[in-house]
């Protein structure tokens, strides 16, 4: 697609919606169980009125929507969602933020920390190390907050219709290729 984060993002945020795009971020399968590693991206109702804008608004609706399995997961085994914090590349996209905020139902907490999984890993460090008590105690101690991103009940209604699509299209494609998702998983 070319361009730059920055760019996409712009035009991403100049349509209004993805209209009926949809698109399965699953480019190298994916860890859900009930998805598998056999899964592979697809964007499906592409039509010809559909330009960059709304490639890039699906691409960024479907990372979304495949997070949202993650919370789903999280929910059903009574695993608490508390603070959401956000960092890294991601969260310099506000209409990204905005949508995945919007989807989780929560405000974000977003960090200009431009390499979270390494601070995560030396939370984890400190934690195991006995520097903090709990990895709790070592994100509090080793996170900032730089700003707030809510959720946006304008697109909520949007978000919802996007979110039922992408799980009738998880369904419709591991039917179509049961074969390949059951030799793999």
């Amino acid at each position: 697609l070319g361009g730059t984060c920055e760019t996409l993002s712009e035009e991403a945020a100049a349509v209004t919606s993805s209209e009926g795009l949809v698109m399965l971020p699953f480019l190298s399968g994916e860890r859900n169980p009930e998805i598998g590693s056999a899964a592979s991206g697809v964007f499906h109702g592409l039509r010809t009125h559909h330009h960059r804008g709304h490639i890039v608004r699906a691409a960024l609706e479907g990372v979304v929507f495949a997070l949202s399995l993650v919370r789903e997961a999280l929910l059903r085994n009574h695993i608490p969602l508390g603070t959401v914090r956000v960092g890294g590349g991601a969260a310099r996209s506000p209409l990204w933020m905005t949508m995945l905020a919007t989807a989780f139902d929560t405000p974000l907490e977003l960090s200009g920390c431009s390499e979270p999984g390494l601070v995560g890993a030396g939370m984890l460090g400190h934690a195991a190390a006995g520097r903090y008590s709990s990895v709790r105690e070592a994100s509090g101690a080793m996170t900032r907050s730089e700003r707030r991103c809510d959720p946006d009940p304008t697109l909520a209604g949007e978000m919802s219709t996007g979110y039922e699509r992408f799980q009738q299209l998880i369904g419709q494609t591991r039917e179509s290729q049961r074969e390949e998702w059951t030799s793999k998983n």
